[in-house]
Parts: C-alpha cells; structure tokens; sequence
C-alpha cells in the first residue's frame, strides 16, 4: 500500500471553509448517570457532565448529552452563569 498524499479539489476546499463552525442539529439523547466516590455528585459517562446543584446544570440535565447542540445553550448559558445580582 502505498503513502499518496492527495490535494483537495476546489469545490472540497470550498465545503470545508462553508462548514467551519456548523453545528451538528440538536438531538435528544439522556444521560447515562455514576456516582463519583466521596463527593456525592454523580456524572454522566457519554458526555462527562457532571450533575452540580445549579440552575445551568439542570438546564443541561432536561436536553440531554447533546446539550451544547441545543439551538438555545449560548443564551442559557450566559443567562444562568451570570451572579444573580446582575440578572
């Protein structure tokens, strides 16, 4: 087997360029949940969230693995990671 290096065509070059920074559509998929041990928290073994006791977790935790695929995780992030005194 040999070691070809290929160049991309024009129109290859193109649809990397056009897909840089597209998401992949949002989809459901729940948690898988383990407790860690001696911190009483549990985290999810497909995406690696872990489950904290805050409003932006609990956001995450009704979307699912896919959470950071959702339409509306930038706005709920900054809304809910903000200090409450500036909400």
């Amino acid at each position: 087997m040999s070691n070809q290096i290929r160049t991309l065509t024009q129109s290859e070059v193109l649809e990397v360029i056009n897909s840089k920074g597209k998401k992949e559509p949002y989809k459901m998929v729940g948690h898988s949940w383990t407790p860690l041990k001696h911190v009483g928290k549990s985290y999810c073994t497909r995406c690696g969230l872990v489950a904290l006791n805050n409003e932006f977790t609990d956001w995450c935790v009704e979307r699912g693995c896919f959470h950071t695929d959702h339409p509306q995780y930038e706005s709920a992030r900054a809304k809910f990671t903000k200090p409450k005194w500036e909400r």
